[in-house]
């Protein structure tokens, strides 16, 4: 299999989908529009959206559906980051290399940027929906999402990163409640929807839970790596490096993809999830 050439095709397949999706919402403030197509189609890995479809493939879900899915979860993913970038959170001027929302089109902007993000990531999954097999599942995997993306989840460990930023006593428990929240919860939705759209059972759920679990540490630890070749990566905030060191943060990112290895294995025709992490983690495995 030519990868980086298939990666290439699904991320494209998925950008697609996006743009399509907001161009057909045509009641709307041009500027509003072109401010959420800045932010949610300026590149990025879509470790999510892929995760999803290719969880949805193994689960045999309905094409269309995955793709609202995993469209959801980007919009999603996108509003976090617009509104992570904000004055009054992490401050960023620039994201992937471009201006921050906030620095492009204003703060007042991209407030209302982010949220209609989030408003746009559950019209899609609803309207959908429509086209699911046994409704409920639907409904189920919605409120999941919703879950995994609120104050229990991604918001929970955002606050949880508010709360302890400059703390230099941050322990390695904390760490990882902060990754699991705010990392590992919205990668469990792209991992854990396709399932219960499937309506697979609650014993398998938890399995693909551990597995998204495992992923989002792994993944946080390659982004700490990432932030310290960039611009030094201590920004105060605990992180996996600052705590461990990076000969131990190297170990244990070995240890956590060791594991998604392993549970990967048991699926048939996962050639691509496996290049896929292979990909992602080559510098370190």
């Amino acid at each position: 299999m030519e990868f980086l050439n298939e990666y290439s095709k699904r991320i494209k397949k998925i950008d697609n989908y996006i743009e399509n999706y907001i161009d057909s919402i045509t009641d709307t403030q041009p500027n509003l529009k072109e401010a959420i197509k800045y932010s949610v189609l300026n590149g990025g890995k879509r470790l999510r959206s892929i995760l999803c479809i290719e969880f949805a493939k193994l689960n045999d879900v309905n094409e269309d559906l995955a793709y609202a899915f995993a469209c959801a979860i980007e919009f999603i993913h996108a509003y976090s980051l617009v509104h992570d970038d904000l004055p009054c959170m992490d401050d960023d001027d620039f994201r992937r290399g471009m201006p921050s929302c906030h620095k492009k089109y204003g703060e007042g902007m991209a407030v209302l940027v982010g949220d209609a993000l989030l408003t746009l990531a559950f019209d899609i999954m609803s309207f959908y929906s429509e086209k699911c097999e046994y409704p409920k599942n639907c409904i189920k995997a919605i409120n999941f999402v919703a879950c995994k993306a609120g104050m229990c989840g991604m918001i929970n460990g955002q606050v949880i990163d508010i709360n302890n930023t400059d703390n230099k006593n941050a322990d390695y428990d904390l760490l990882l409640k902060l990754v699991d929240k705010k990392t590992s919860e919205l990668i469990c939705a792209s991992v854990v929807t396709p399932a219960i759209l499937a309506g697979v059972d609650d014993k398998k759920i938890k399995k693909f839970s551990e597995f998204a679990s495992n992923l989002g540490i792994a993944f946080q630890i390659r982004d700490d790596f990432e932030d310290v070749e960039q611009d030094g990566g201590d920004d105060g905030s605990p992180n996996f490096i600052n705590i461990l060191g990076q000969d131990k943060a190297r170990k244990t990112i070995v240890e956590y993809v060791k594991k998604c290895d392993l549970f990967i294995s048991e699926f048939d025709n996962n050639e691509f999830l496996c290049e896929f992490f292979n990909y992602l983690f080559a510098d370190f495995v």
